[in-house]
């Protein structure tokens, strides 16, 4: 059980009882479905809470000496500072708000072309978008707009997160620039 972290196991995915000592990684989630990885001085997580809807992958590369855990989790210290982070300063209301879609399924909204060189096109059914910012991956605003579609052929070559914002809410979508 690997000194008590991997306490639930099913089909290749580890699933966090968050029992005090062993396997907590965000402290308001009971239950989450996830991957703890290390290698080579790599220490890496990727979980998601099904029931607060939120999720978070992170990856720590060191020399794989010095990583130390605490009576709180067996989880190396590093990512309990990450869990933490996430719990306390991740604005995980936010996330859940932010999630791409509405309740009612009827209404998806689209973004398009996906990868794009040019234009990218931004479509919510039935709302007027307020508000279009786009985030580079570090986290920088790149572009600041009302208007869809989006050009985005003055932007580097990259990943991308713009953000939809209508009178009903914020939609958040990646995208490419190839």
């Amino acid at each position: 059980n690997y000194d008590g972290l991997f306490r639930s196991w099913g089909l290749g995915i580890h699933r966090i009882t968050s029992t005090p000592g062993n396997d907590i990684v965000l402290p308001g989630s009971s239950t989450m479905l996830g991957h703890a990885g290390e290698a080579y001085g790599l220490v890496s997580d990727a979980y998601f809470d099904t029931i607060r809807k939120v999720g978070f992958i992170f990856m720590n590369n060191g020399v794989g000496v010095g990583y130390k855990t605490n009576n709180y989790s067996i989880f190396y210290t590093i990512e309990q500072e990450v869990f933490a982070a996430i719990e306390n300063y991740g604005n995980i209301a936010s996330c859940i708000e932010s999630n791409g879609f509405y309740e009612d399924q009827e209404k998806i909204n689209f973004l398009y072309p996906n990868p794009s060189d040019g234009l990218v096109h931004i479509s919510v059914p039935n709302e007027n978008i307020q508000n279009l910012k786009v985030f580079d991956t570090k986290g920088q605003c790149v572009k600041d707009t009302s208007e869809s579609p989006i050009n985005i052929s003055d932007i580097s070559l990259g990943t991308y997160l713009v953000k939809a914002e209508t009178e009903n809410g914020s939609f958040s979508y990646k995208f490419i620039k190839e």
